[in-house]
């Protein structure tokens, strides 16, 4: 009666087991990528700060010199770039001065930029009107 009894649990075991594995539940098919993806492209952000080093209209890249290595951002339609509180084009980006902005990392791993201001970064105390 004993041996009986455990082989029955043990075959219930086994069998609750197998179905375990092989039946799936609802609600874990679904993958649990696209929230991590969600959350690394509110990471890909990035302030950016430096002196020009190159520009190339013909790519509309700019160029910015790094401790280590130099750092290309893209210009893209949608990038908004100021100089002097004014709008600013490509044109107006020199070799040698001070910008400072936003770029967002793309698909295709390229720094995009978001908006960048060219020149000195304005007082704070010129832009308080009495």
């Amino acid at each position: 009666m004993r041996n009986s009894l455990r082989r029955w649990l043990a075959l219930g075991l086994l069998a609750a087991w197998a179905l375990g594995i092989t039946a799936p539940v609802d609600g874990q098919d679904a993958p649990a990528s696209p929230p991590a993806a969600a959350a690394r492209e509110k990471l890909k952000s990035m302030p950016f700060t430096g002196k020009v080093h190159a520009v190339d209209k013909e790519l509309k890249t700019v160029t910015l010199t790094g401790r280590t290595k130099n750092r290309i951002f893209y210009v893209t339609q949608q990038s908004k770039l100021t100089k002097g509180g004014q709008n600013a084009t490509l044109d107006d980006v020199a070799v040698g001065e001070q910008v400072g902005g936003l770029a967002r990392m793309g698909a295709d791993g390229k720094a995009n930029i978001v908006s960048m201001r060219v020149g000195p970064k304005p007082d704070k105390n010129s832009t308080i009107k009495e």
